[in-house]
């Protein structure tokens, strides 16, 4: 494995608690906003990472719940970033590796990756860490953005 430069940056204002949303799309925009607002992605970052995710779904086969974590292309991707929702209820999300198995997601992690050649170690060190149901149990029952962002950086070694 890499050494931990895990250089994707996990801030407050990137943080949205008990976020209400109708569907993945709109999970997509509302942390895409977040993003834009930075000027951490492209204008075009939110499209592209729908258009990704029409072709390659990101929702893990986790339990209690799953966790989706959509991205795109580096090039929509301007500084390396995180922004993250705890959805108030689940939502269906296609899971990774299939087309069409559903699998009801409550935690989205966004990820802006500027360095392709990182993308595999950043994927790994998140799947390595959701697979852990105490983990996501941990950020469900959180106790405010902060204690998320300490969660997180702790948790993906994100320093």
């Amino acid at each position: 494995m890499p050494p931990a430069d895990n250089t994707l940056k996990i801030e407050p204002d990137l943080i949205l608690t008990d976020l209400e949303v109708a569907d993945r799309w709109e999970a997509i925009d509302r942390l895409s906003e977040l993003m834009l607002k930075k000027k951490y992605v492209t204008d075009e970052y939110a499209s592209k990472t729908k258009e990704r995710e029409e072709g390659f779904p990101t929702a893990l086969p986790t339990e209690p719940v799953g966790v989706a974590i959509p991205h795109t292309w580096a090039e929509f991707c301007l500084e390396p970033a995180v922004a993250v929702a705890i959805l108030k209820k689940p939502i269906p999300w296609i899971e990774m590796g299939t087309k069409d198995k559903l699998r009801d997601v409550q935690i989205v992690l966004l990820l802006s990756i500027t360095e392709p050649e990182k993308q595999v170690h950043f994927l790994k060190v998140i799947i390595d860490y959701f697979v852990k149901p105490e983990n996501i149990a941990n950020l469900l029952n959180n106790n405010g953005v902060k204690t998320i962002q300490e969660a997180l950086e702790k948790g993906l070694n994100i320093e």
